[in-house]
């Protein structure tokens, strides 16, 4: 097995750009089904199924009153790093592909569920926070999450050829973790944003 430690800016480009566009439509779907998914699953359950949902956003979205601007903004950057990290590791293995899909899947229908809860629970008010307050910050988390998504699954593609004896192409390994940094910053930005609206806009709402 082939592991490169060199890094150049081509390399870089032709890898996250023009690498299997077929694992770029693989990994679109895991994220777009998701979203969909969860607002489906959640117009179509029982309302009593997502009860602890909406228990859990209410806690959520009244508690910033009782914290100070360095908790919040410590919470939403906390609050990406188990998906990180474990995303991470998955594209370091070479069974990681198809769990790393999953997992994607799993975290972009959360965030479809909670839109429509939203919308189902609060109507127009739903609606207005959604705009003002998640979507602004989700719209860059799900950009994040499609590159990352697919960087972990192609890395994690290739370590299985490899340990397979069916590709010869090397697996930059460090590439891969300045990749994912760069990425996680990203995470960052998205916190940041939903930071930005969350002391904004939340004391227009009043959910109960």
């Amino acid at each position: 097995m082939k592991v490169s430690a060199v890094i150049t800016a081509n390399k870089f480009r032709t890898d996250t750009v023009k690498n299997n566009p077929s694992g770029i439509i693989i990994v679109f779907l895991s994220v777009a089904l998701g979203l969909i998914c969860g607002c489906i699953v959640y117009a179509a359950a029982d309302g009593s199924l997502f009860s602890p949902l909406g228990e859990y956003f209410i806690s959520f979205a009244t508690d910033f009153s009782n914290k100070n601007k360095p908790e919040i903004f410590s919470g939403l950057i906390v609050s990406d790093i188990p998906y990180f990290l474990a995303m991470l590791i998955l594209g370091l293995s070479a069974l990681g592909a198809a769990p790393a899909l999953l997992l994607s899947f799993l975290k972009s229908a959360g965030i479809g569920a909670v839109a429509t809860y939203l919308y189902s629970a609060y109507s127009l008010e739903g609606i207005e926070y959604c705009l003002l307050v998640l979507f602004p910050s989700n719209a860059v988390m799900l950009f994040a999450m499609l590159v990352f998504t697919h960087s972990c699954y192609i890395t994690s593609v290739k370590i299985n050829r490899q340990i397979r004896n069916k590709d010869e192409a090397d697996v930059e390994l460090q590439k891969y973790f300045v990749r994912s940094g760069l990425i996680y910053c990203v995470f960052v930005i998205a916190a940041v944003i939903r930071f930005l609206t969350i002391i904004s806009f939340t004391s227009l709402f009043s959910f109960s």
